[in-house]
C-alpha cells in the first residue's frame, strides 16, 4: 500500500524526512530543528520496522 493517496500523506511524508534527517545530522541537530524527541524518532523508525517498510506505518494512530 503506498501512501500517494491516504489522507494524512503530508504527516507521512514529514515523518520520513525527520527519521533520514536524523540518520544524517544525530539527535541534537534534529531536535533543535524539528522540535522532536529521541523517542519519538525511534517511535517512528520501530512503527516503520513493524510495517514492513510500509510508508503508510507513519500515519498517526487515533488517540480517541
Amino acid at each position: 500500500l503506498d501512501c500517494v493517496s491516504h489522507p494524512r500523506r503530508g504527516e507521512i511524508e514529514r515523518r520520513l524526512k525527520i527519521i533520514e534527517f536524523f540518520g544524517n545530522c544525530g539527535l541534537k541537530v534534529t531536535r533543535d530543528a524539528h522540535r522532536v524527541s529521541r523517542s519519538t524518532v525511534y517511535k517512528w523508525k520501530k512503527a516503520l520496522k513493524d510495517g514492513g517498510g510500509e510508508l503508510v506505518a507513519l500515519a498517526p494512530k487515533r488517540r480517541a
